[in-house]
């Protein structure tokens, strides 16, 4: 029995995966435990600036037996020791979960920035006259040129650090990850953050102001990366010092 917030995607699952300590175990640490979607409360309560289609809504579950075999302690999880299961013999299945799960969370940052720079260059070729400029057409603009300069710049390297940690998983497949490699993961995705961030900011930035409008595109792709940039796992404070560390 009970309640947790930030229950991202949810309405999209068919599992709930929540933490939760079991009595007699608290010197062991929580439990991560699955419990079918069916047997879950879910509230329609998520109302944010950014990422609406994530419905990160509170869940709730009201005396619901969970057997032993969907549970495991988060301390395993995170250090990929896992109980004999079907594909354990599959290297791709032992990973530790939570470095594995800071190089999934840079693709949507990556499609985020790369949405952004499609709407811009779609939009760019239409748009008119520089208020108050003598500009006739945004596009022969040099600050133009610059801003969006500057914003392919973010955008590359984002995708080279990207292939950095995807190369650095695919390293570490057939051994236990390092120490530094599981900091350089929780790093490396903050940084991408910071750089997809900075790709959208500097395109919205220059896009017109006709695009500060909820029908607009570029304004969507805005708000969504300033909303994840700020995610617990995702900004990049805590990555930072740990990798600096």
């Amino acid at each position: 029995t009970g309640q947790w917030i930030w229950n991202t995607a949810g309405v999209h699952s068919h599992w709930f995966g929540s933490g939760c300590t079991v009595p007699g175990e608290e010197d062991k640490g929580p439990r991560v435990v699955l419990i079918p979607d069916s047997d879950v409360t879910r509230q329609d309560n998520w109302r944010a600036a950014g990422m609406a289609g994530t419905a990160t809504n509170i869940a709730s579950v009201d005396d619901v037996f969970v057997p032993a075999a969907r549970t495991i302690l988060v301390d395993d999880l995170a250090e990929g020791r896992y109980p004999k299961r079907r594909y354990s013999h599959l290297s791709y299945f032992n990973r530790p979960w939570i470095m594995w799960i800071n190089t999934l969370s840079a693709p949507p940052l990556l499609g985020i920035a790369r949405g952004a720079m499609d709407c811009f260059m779609q939009t760019l070729s239409t748009r008119g006259a520089i208020t108050h400029t003598a500009w006739p057409k945004a596009a022969e603009a040099p600050l133009v040129h610059h801003q969006l300069a500057n914003a392919q710049y973010h955008l590359e390297a984002a995708e080279m650090f990207m292939s950095r940690a995807t190369a650095m998983q695919r390293a570490a497949l057939e051994r236990p990850p390092s120490i530094r490699e599981r900091t350089q993961a929780r790093a490396y995705i903050g940084h991408i953050a910071s750089l997809s961030k900075a790709c959208v900011n500097q395109l919205f930035e220059a896009s017109s102001s006709s695009q500060v409008v909820l029908s607009a595109d570029i304004q969507r792709y805005f708000r969504d990366i300033s909303v994840l940039h700020q995610h617990a796992s995702i900004q990049p404070n805590t990555g930072d010092e740990a990798y600096g560390r």
